[in-house]
């Protein structure tokens, strides 16, 4: 994947070029993927531990089906603007909270609780950080937003409505 990648005060500016609008994943290709467009991505905010244990899930699923996911994952997880447990804004999405998103293009609006690989069906509404949706909502604000391309080539967009 050839990336340049830069800090910038409201998030992070990737200019993305190559083919890499044809990589996919079941759903969809994380991220606005458009060849030599250049995206701003929103900050987001992980916990310590949250970022230890997210990095070591990546590190153990790597070479599954979700590598595109995984790869996502491992950008965001670099991105990350780390806090201590006590110091995470409640209003932002993090493993084991409920929230509330938009989905523009369905225009649906769906309830779930964000949950680590494999716990998606032992938590009722569970939604797992390595499909695409739950790996798009992970340390956003409510009212931020991540686009992405479905798998039909739309640019859909994901928003963090609410915690509920």
């Amino acid at each position: 994947m050839a990336a340049h990648l830069r800090n910038r005060q409201q998030g992070r500016r990737i200019d993305l070029f190559g083919a890499l609008g044809a990589r996919t994943h079941k759903k969809i290709v994380i991220g606005l993927v458009v060849p030599g467009v250049s995206v701003v991505l929103p900050p987001i905010a992980l916990t310590h531990s949250m970022h230890a244990q997210l990095s070591i899930l990546v590190r153990l699923l790597r070479g599954s089906n979700s590598d595109e996911v995984l790869e996502f994952l491992e950008q965001e997880l670099a991105r990350a603007n780390l806090v201590g447990a006590d110091e995470l804004d409640p209003r932002v999405a993090a493993v084991g909270r409920c929230v509330l998103n938009h989905e523009d293009v369905a225009n649906i609006r769906k309830i779930g609780v964000l949950v680590l690989s494999g716990d998606e069906h032992r938590v009722a509404g569970g939604l797992s950080l390595i499909e695409p949706e739950g790996a798009c909502l992970l340390g956003l604000s409510e009212g931020q937003s991540i686009a992405f391309w479905s798998e039909s080539n739309v640019v859909c967009k994901v928003t963090l409505e609410a915690i509920v």
